[in-house]
C-alpha cells in the first residue's frame, strides 16, 4: 500500500559493498508521513565507544531529513526565507539504528534531540535462517514537525541515507555512506541537498477487492472515461453502455490502443496478496459486418492492470471463441512480468490487443468482473505474454499457445498472425 519506490544509491562516503541496495517507500494522510526504507545488507554490525555508547555514524543506520518549508524559495540568509543551507526549527534528521534498542531520535536543532514524537519499527530480514537486511517503519506525525497542513500539492524537503558499517575497532569507521538525493556528504549539515516530496492522492479509498455485477447502474465514466471520436470522423470509436445485466462494448478501430483504459473503479486497489481477476465475456461473429474477409476461430483478448503512476505491471492474454456464448475466464497475474509486477496501488485496467477483420465493428459483452479473487478461482495459471484458449464455466483451461507472435488459423485455411 505505499505509493512510491525510489533508490538510496548515492555514494557519498566509502565504497558501495557488493549486494547492498536500499530503497524506500513514502505514504501520507493528513495526520502523518509514513516512511518504509529496506535495506539489502547481510552483515549486522555496531561500533561502541570507550564508554559502552553506540558510535551511531560508525554503525548500520539510517537517517531520515525532513524540511517542512521547503515549498519557499532558497535564499542564502536566514532573516530573508525559511529554506537556506544550515538548519532552522523547520529541519529535522531523525536517526534510527539497526538494533531497534539502540534507536535515537536526533536533530541538528538544539532541544529536538529528545521530543519522542516517531513511531518506529525495526526488524530483520532472513531468507532460510540467512541474514539477508533489514527493514525499517516509521510514522512521523505532522503536528509534531510544527506548524504545518498537510494537503494535496503540499512540497516537503526530504533525504534518505543509509549508512553501512562492516569492521569493528576504536578507528573504525563505515564502509560507506549512500543518499537519495545528496549528492555529497553533507546531508546532515546542508537542507538545500536534500530532494523534494511531492504530496498527492491523499484520502483515495484502498480496497482489497472489487466485484461489479452489472445488475444495478454503474457510472459510465468510471467504466470508460475516454470515449474517444476518430481523427476528422463523426463516429464513435468506442461506446459502452448498459444493457441486460451486463456491459456492452462497440468497438470501431482494430484494437484498443494504449491510453484508452477501463479506469474500472474510482478506488484504488491493493491486489498485493491476490493479484487475480475474472470475468465473464462473450463474442458474437454475426454482429461483424466483414467477417467472411477474414473470419477468425480465435480473437485474442488481454487484460493489464495499471499503478496510480501509470505503470503497466502485468498482462495475460486469452483466445476467445466468437461464438456468441458466455465464457469465464480468469487472469493470473502472480507470475513474472518484465514490465512490472507491483500490485500495491492499482487503479486501472486495460483492454487490448483483440484483432478483428480489418475496418470493422466489433461488438462483445462483459459481467460479473471479480477483481482480487483466491488463486483457486485462476484456475489458468498462464505465464506472461502466454496465449491460451479461454477458460469455459466448469472446463479446464486449453493448450497453451507459447510465447511471442501468434498465428491463427482462418475458416478458409490461411494463416493469420497477431502482433502485440
Amino acid at each position: 500500500m505505499w505509493v512510491n519506490r525510489d533508490s538510496v544509491n548515492n555514494v557519498t562516503a566509502g565504497i558501495m559493498d557488493e549486494g547492498f541496495a536500499a530503497t524506500f517507500k513514502t505514504l501520507w494522510d493528513e495526520d502523518a508521513l509514513y516512511v518504509l526504507v529496506q535495506i539489502n545488507d547481510s552483515i549486522a554490525f555496531w561500533n561502541f565507544n570507550a564508554d559502552g555508547t553506540i558510535k551511531q555514524d560508525h554503525s548500520d543506520y539510517v537517517d531520515i531529513f525532513i524540511d517542512i518549508d521547503r515549498a519557499f524559495p532558497y535564499t542564502d540568509n536566514s532573516e530573508n526565507g525559511s529554506w537556506w543551507n544550515t538548519y532552522d526549527m523547520n529541519d529535522y534528521q531523525l536517526k534510527f539504528l539497526r538494533d531497534s534498542n539502540w534507536t535515537e531520535v536526533g536533530g541538528q536543532v538544539p532541544g529536538r534531540a529528545t521530543d519522542p514524537f516517531v513511531e518506529f519499527a525495526v526488524a530483520e530480514v532472513k531468507a532460510n535462517d540467512i541474514t539477508t537486511g533489514w527493514v525499517l517503519e516509521v510514522m512521523i506525525p505532522w503536528d509534531s514537525l510544527g506548524v504545518f497542513m498537510a494537503m494535496n500539492d503540499s512540497i516537503v524537503g526530504l533525504d534518505i541515507t543509509v549508512g553501512d558499517a562492516d569492521e569493528a575497532g576504536a578507528d573504525s569507521t563505515r564502509k560507506g555512506r549512500y543518499a537519495w538525493n545528496n549528492p555529497a556528504d553533507n546531508s546532515w549539515e546542508d537542507p538545500t541537498t536534500w530532494g523534494r516530496l511531492a504530496l498527492f492522492n491523499e484520502g483515495l479509498p484502498v480496497e482489497t477487492s472489487f466485484f461489479e455485477d452489472f445488475n444495478a447502474p454503474v457510472d459510465m465514466d468510471f467504466w470508460w472515461p475516454n470515449k474517444k471520436k476518430a481523427e476528422g470522423a463523426d463516429t464513435t470509436v468506442f461506446r459502452v453502455y448498459q444493457e441486460d445485466d451486463a456491459l456492452h462494448i462497440l468497438m470501431e478501430q482494430d484494437h484498443f490502443a494504449d491510453g484508452q483504459m477501463y479506469t474500472f473503479t474510482d478506488k484504488l486497489l491493493d491486489l498485493s496478496d491476490n493479484p487475480y481477476a475474472s470475468m465473464k465475456i462473450k463474442v458474437d461473429s454475426g454482429l461483424f459486418r466483414a467477417w467472411d474477409l477474414a473470419p477468425l476461430d480465435y480473437i485474442p483478448f488481454q487484460l493489464g492492470p495499471f499503478s496510480i503512476d501509470g505503470v503497466r505491471e502485468h498482462a495475460i492474454q486469452h483466445q476467445l471463441k466468437p461464438d456468441g456464448q458466455w465464457k469465464r475466464i480468469y487472469f493470473d497475474w502472480s507470475k513474472p512480468y518484465a514490465g512490472g509486477g507491483n500490485f500495491e496501488f492499482i487503479q486501472k485496467f486495460l483492454l487490448e490487443s483483440v484483432t478483428w477483420p480489418s475496418g470493422d465493428s466489433a461488438y462483445f459483452w462483459i459481467d460479473d468482473f471479480r477483481v482480487g479473487e483466491g488463486v483457486n478461482l485462476a484456475t489458468d495459471l498462464n505465464s506472461a505474454f502466454a496465449y491460451v484458449k479461454p477458460v469455459i464455466d466448469g472446463e479446464p483451461a486449453g493448450d497453451r499457445r507459447g510465447f511471442g507472435p501468434q498465428c491463427y488459423r482462418r475458416r478458409d485455411g490461411r494463416g493469420l498472425c497477431s502482433h502485440l
